[in-house]
């Protein structure tokens, strides 16, 4: 195969491999704001539907998993598209485990639509909130190319885990303080450490786009 024929390919198949991760940043972003509204509205049935529509992001990783392989063999790209080939690969993951823990949170909203006696607090709302604008914004960055936005997802992180131990701690200062309400306060705990794990999981989304775009590795040096 000729070298121009090489390189339209391996641009036909890095477009294929947008268009797929394009679908999946889509289809997770929608997952978590769902599982919070159906948190917010203890509305049990979107609860459910989020948790039949995890197998279609875990499809999705699969389907990103198989192209790149097909890339690599086939096309082995190099500098900058075998970095963006890479950081795909490892956004994928990332959003795979957004999706499970939106399943989670779902989870914790069937078991708290029936438990009246603990509110879903502001404050767990709050965390909700940041982590979501967290993980648009990881996204965004990586649709856009634009590390500025990236930087920015990292510099949230440490507010989501204050929010998570302020959270925890109040939770269990209430169960100590009344024994009836442990059961819906452990699963608010739940809550909290699932979107504490979102907000990771956006920062890391955000490394990558960094490590695509600028080739230089942010885990543990500081950002």
């Amino acid at each position: 195969m000729s070298e121009s024929r090489m390189q339209t390919t391996l641009e036909q198949l890095l477009a294929e491999l947008r268009t797929l991760i394009s679908q999946m940043v889509q289809d997770t972003s929608e997952l978590v704001s769902d599982a919070v509204d159906a948190l917010r509205h203890r509305d049990v049935q979107l609860a459910k539907e989020v948790i039949d529509r995890d197998q279609q992001i875990d499809q999705q990783d699969t389907q990103v998993d198989e192209l790149v392989a097909k890339i690599l063999a086939l096309q082995q790209p190099v500098a900058s598209d075998l970095r963006a080939v890479i950081g795909t690969l490892k956004i994928s993951g990332e959003l795979e485990r957004v999706s499970d823990h939106a399943v989670n949170i779902a989870e914790s909203a069937i078991a708290l639509a029936v438990k009246e006696e603990l509110p879903i607090s502001n404050e767990v709302l709050y965390m909700a909130a940041v982590a979501e604008l967290m993980l648009a914004s990881a996204v965004e960055s990586f649709m856009d190319a634009n590390t500025i936005i990236a930087r920015g997802v990292l510099s949230s992180d440490d507010e989501v885990d204050d929010l998570n131990r302020n959270i925890t701690r109040q939770l269990t200062d209430t169960m100590t303080e009344q024994p009836s309400r442990i059961e819906a306060g452990m699963e608010l705990i739940r809550v909290c450490k699932n979107l504490e794990r979102i907000a990771d999981h956006a920062t890391n989304i955000a490394e990558d786009v960094i490590y695509i775009n600028d080739a230089k590795l942010v885990k543990h040096t500081g950002r």
